[in-house]
């Protein structure tokens, strides 16, 4: 099988010689329909796209905080 030349490095015969020969091992299967058995879990840092700063717009003092650090706030949600 004549896939490649190797850049050029084939001898006269239409062969290779051992130099510029290279074994790589692979595995043949026959593909089969179905359903996905396996999945891939992984960690990663993310990078935000963009950031903003949130102020108050008024001084004071917080007494109560209605969510946690890292919770989905909803426009008009009310709680309870």
């Amino acid at each position: 099988m004549n896939a490649c030349n190797n850049g050029g490095e084939q001898n006269m015969n239409n062969e290779y010689s051992q130099d510029s020969l290279s074994v790589i091992p692979v595995e043949v299967a026959t593909t089969n329909r179905g359903d996905i058995a396996a999945y891939y879990s992984t960690t990663t840092t993310l990078e935000a796209e963009q950031e903003a700063t949130v102020v108050a717009q008024v001084r004071g003092i917080t007494r109560e905080l209605l969510v946690e650090e890292g919770v989905l706030v909803i426009k008009n949600f009310q709680n309870g």
